[in-house]
C-alpha cells in the first residue's frame, strides 16, 4: 500500500474556477449552465431565485452526466495543505480521507470558512462511502453548496473544538513502533472471544482500517465520551466543527442521531467495503432547489459520494389526471402492495391518533400499513411543532428501532376490521433498516395541509415508505380522504377479562382512594360511571383547571352509581375530586369512588392470550388497558378536555354504541 503523501499541488489555471463561474440573470440566458443546474437539482430554479450567482458554489460535479460547461482539473491536496481562494481541489487518492473519496465531486475553496448553520436548517452536503473508524458510529458530512443533496442539522452545536475533544473514546489508536503506517485499534467496550476476558481486544490492521474482532459481538456498541453523553442528554442531534484548525476551510458536521442505533450496529458488524458502502446513506435527505423535493439517496458506482435519484416519472393514474392518487374503491388490498411504516411515539392516546392518521394516509397512497410496536409513554418524544422543534425522521426512526424489539406489537391489544394492515413483526423484513433504493425515509412537516403532504408523497414509488411520525397531520382529516379507514378496536378477550375484573369486587370490600372509605356494592346491577383525570405532567395551573373542576362538580351531582377513577396521577386525581366536592352541601350524597387499585387485577390472566415472552413485554400496558376499557364500558363518562387519551376513549365508546357526552 502506498503511504499517504503530504504533497500539495501548486495552483494552476485549470484548477482556478471562481472567475469562470457565471451569474445566471434569468432562465435561458446561459443554456449550458441551465442544463448543469438542472442536472444537479433535478429541475430549474424558480423564477424568484434569479439572479443565481454560481460563484457561491462550494462543490462542482465533474461527471460526464452533469456536463459542467468548463474544463476543470482540481488540485490534489493532503488535508493539511493550504489552498488558494477560488480553486477546485480534492484529496490525494492514496490517502484514506473522505476528501480523497469524492469521485466526481470537487470542492471549491472559499475565501473564508462557511457560516454556522441554525437549528433545523437544511444544508447542502457531501458524504462519501468510507471505511473509517469514526464513520462506523455516526455519519459525517462536509458542508458543500452545490452538491444537490440536502441534510438537516436538527438541534445543533457549533464548536471550535476538534474531533478528538468530543470523540476520544470511540476507538483508541496507537501507531506501531516500526512506523510502517499500520495502527493498533483498541475498542473501549467489550472483549474478544480469544482474549482472557479482562482486557480489550487489540488487533493490528492495514492503515486506516478498523478492527475486525468486533464481528463476534452480538450487539456492537460505540463507547461515548462524557462530553458526547452530555450532548445527547441535552437533545443535540448534530455537531458543527468550525474548522478554525483546518488550513483549507473544510467544514465538517456529524449526525448524532445514529449513535448506538441499528445503523451503527450494522456498520460495526461490516466486514467488507461493500457492506460499508451499502450503509452510506443514513436518514432523511432532500433534493431540488432549496430542499424542495424528496431524495432517494444512493451511492452509484463509480462515484463514492451520495446522490439523489432523479424524480420518478408520474404513474399512469397521475397521467390520466386522477387527483391525489387515491385508491380505486373496487381494488382489494393485497400482500403485493407497497408498505408504509411509521415510528410510534409518546403516550397511548397520541399513538392512537398517529395510527388513525397513518391508516388514512396508507389508504390514500394505496399502501399496506405496517402496524408499529407499542411504545411506553416516555420512550420517544416528538417535540413541539409550535416551537419549530420536532425530531427529524432519521432520529425518530432510529429511536423507534432501538425500542421496537423490546415492546409488544399493537396486535396484542387491538384488532383492525380490514385487511390492508400488517403486524409490525411481519413487516420487519420489508425494510426496517430502510436502505435505499428500496426504501424512502421522510418526515411529515409541521403545519402542512393533508392534500399538500399527499401530493408530495404520491411521487414516492419505493416498495417501502417510512415516516418519522404522522402526528403533524391535521387532527380532523378530510371526510372524503379515507372513508374506509376504520379505527381499530380492543380485542374481545381483553374486554371480557377487564369487565370481569371490574365486576369481581366482593360485597364486603371497602374501597380506599383517599376520598373516604366507602362500601362498594357486591354487583353493579345499575352499572358504574367513570371519569378520566389526566395528571398535570408539569403544566402550570390555568383558568381551564377551575372550569374543569366546576364541570366535574356538576357532572358528579348527577351520578347515582359508583364512579371509577382512571388516572395516571392518583394524588392529583384525589385533589381534583375533593376540590370538585368542596362546594357541595354537607347533606348532599357523595358518590362512591373506586380505582383499579381496588380491583383484583392479575396481569397474567388479563394477558392470557399472549405467550410468556410477549406477555412480559406487554405487562406495562395492563394498568392503562384496565383504565381505558373500564371507561369504555361505563354508563357515563367524563373526559379530560385536553387529553388525547380521553378523546380515544370517547371514540371507542361511540364505536361500542355508548354515549360520548357527559
Amino acid at each position: 500500500m502506498v503511504a499517504c503523501s503530504l504533497r500539495c499541488d501548486a495552483p494552476r489555471n485549470a484548477s482556478h474556477v471562481r472567475h469562470r463561474l457565471p451569474t445566471l440573470p434569468r432562465l435561458g440566458a446561459l443554456p449550458s449552465w441551465d442544463a448543469y443546474v438542472r442536472a444537479v437539482y433535478g429541475h430549474d430554479p424558480p423564477e424568484s431565485a434569479y439572479p443565481v450567482d454560481l460563484r457561491d458554489l462550494g462543490a462542482l460535479h465533474l461527471t460526464s452526466w452533469h456536463r459542467l460547461p468548463i474544463r476543470v482539473e482540481p488540485l490534489r491536496l493532503h488535508p493539511e495543505c493550504p489552498t488558494s481562494r477560488g480553486h477546485a481541489w480534492v484529496g490525494r487518492p492514496e490517502c484514506n480521507h473522505p476528501e480523497s473519496k469524492t469521485d466526481g465531486v470537487a470542492f471549491v475553496q472559499s475565501g473564508s470558512p462557511p457560516h454556522a448553520f441554525r437549528d433545523g436548517e437544511w444544508v447542502e452536503v457531501v458524504r462519501v462511502a468510507l471505511d473509517h473508524p469514526l464513520e462506523r458510529c455516526a455519519p459525517w458530512y462536509f458542508a458543500a453548496k452545490g452538491s444537490g443533496v440536502w441534510w438537516s442539522v436538527g438541534k445543533t452545536l457549533v464548536t471550535n473544538a476538534t474531533q478528538d475533544d468530543i470523540f476520544p473514546t470511540w476507538w483508541h489508536k496507537e501507531e506501531l513502533p516500526d512506523g510502517a503506517g499500520a495502527y493498533t485499534y483498541t475498542h473501549a467496550r467489550g472483549t474478544s472471544s480469544s482474549d482472557d476476558g479482562h482486557r480489550p481486544a487489540v488487533v493490528t490492521t492495514e492503515h486506516g482500517l478498523p478492527p475486525r474482532r468486533t464481528r463476534g459481538w452480538s450487539s456492537p456498541l460505540c463507547a461515548l465520551s462524557a462530553r458526547l453523553t452530555a450532548l445527547l442528554a441535552d437533545g443535540y442531534e448534530s455537531v458543527q466543527f468550525t474548522a478554525d484548525h483546518m488550513r483549507n476551510h473544510r467544514y465538517e458536521m456529524v449526525d448524532l442521531r445514529f449513535l448506538n442505533s441499528s445503523w451503527s450496529a450494522q456498520r460495526l458488524a461490516c466486514t467488507t467495503r461493500d457492506c460499508m458502502a451499502n450503509l452510506t446513506c443514513a436518514g432523511e435527505y432532500r433534493s431540488g432547489w432549496q430542499a424542495s423535493r424528496p431524495c432517494a439517496c444512493a451511492v452509484r458506482p463509480p462515484a463514492r459520494s451520495i446522490s439523489c435519484a432523479p424524480a420518478p416519472p408520474p404513474s399512469s393514474e397521475e397521467r390520466d389526471g386522477i387527483s391525489m392518487g387515491r385508491r380505486d374503491p373496487s381494488r382489494r388490498p393485497t400482500r403485493s402492495l407497497p408498505v408504509l411504516h411509521y415510528a410510534a411515539h409518546s403516550g397511548w392516546g397520541n399513538q392512537m391518533l398517529e395510527l388513525a392518521r397513518a391508516k388514512c394516509l396508507a389508504e390514500v397512497l394505496n399502501r399496506s400499513l405496517v402496524w408499529p410496536a407499542v411504545m411506553k409513554h416516555y420512550d420517544i418524544a416528538l417535540g413541539r411543532c409550535s416551537l419549530g422543534r420536532t425530531g427529524s425522521a432519521a432520529s425518530m426512526w432510529s429511536r423507534y428501532l432501538t425500542f421496537s424489539g423490546q415492546r409488544p406489537p399493537l396486535s396484542a391489544f387491538m384488532t383492525m376490521t380490514d385487511s390492508s394492515t400488517r403486524d409490525h413483526q411481519e413487516g420487519a423484513a420489508d425494510g426496517f433498516s430502510c436502505t435505499p433504493p428500496n426504501c424512502f425515509l421522510t418526515r411529515i412537516e409541521c403545519n402542512k395541509s393533508f392534500d399538500g403532504e399527499v401530493a408530495r408523497l404520491r411521487h414516492v414509488e419505493t416498495a417501502v415508505l417510512v415516516l418519522g411520525t404522522t402526528f403533524p397531520l391535521p387532527v380532523n382529516l378530510p371526510s372524503s380522504a379515507c372513508p374506509k379507514a376504520a379505527p381499530p378496536q380492543y380485542r374481545n378477550e381483553l374486554v371480557r377479562r377487564v369487565r370481569a375484573v371490574v365486576h369481581a369486587l366482593d360485597g364486603g370490600m371497602r374501597a380506599w382512594t383517599g376520598l373516604g372509605v366507602t362500601a362498594l356494592p357486591s354487583t353493579f346491577d345499575e352499572g358504574y360511571d367513570a371519569i378520566h383525570l389526566r395528571g398535570p405532567e408539569g403544566r402550570r395551573r390555568s383558568n381551564r383547571d377551575e372550569a374543569a373542576r366546576e364541570s366535574l362538580s356538576a357532572w358528579l351531582h348527577g351520578s347515582r352509581r359508583p364512579v371509577f377513577i382512571a388516572t395516571d396521577d392518583m394524588a392529583f386525581a384525589e385533589k381534583m375530586v375533593n376540590a370538585s366536592l368542596a362546594s357541595w352541601h354537607e347533606y348532599d350524597p357523595r358518590p362512591r369512588f373506586f380505582s383499579q387499585r381496588d380491583l383484583p387485577v392479575n396481569h397474567t390472566r388479563i394477558l392470557a392470550h399472549l405467550q410468556g415472552p410477549q406477555r412480559k413485554k406487554a405487562a406495562f400496558m395492563v394498568p392503562l388497558l384496565v383504565d381505558v376499557i373500564a371507561c369504555i364500558n361505563a354508563e357515563r363518562f367524563w373526559p379530560s378536555s385536553d387529553s388525547t387519551l380521553s378523546r380515544h376513549i370517547a371514540q371507542q365508546r361511540h364505536l361500542s354504541g355508548r354515549n360520548t357526552s357527559h
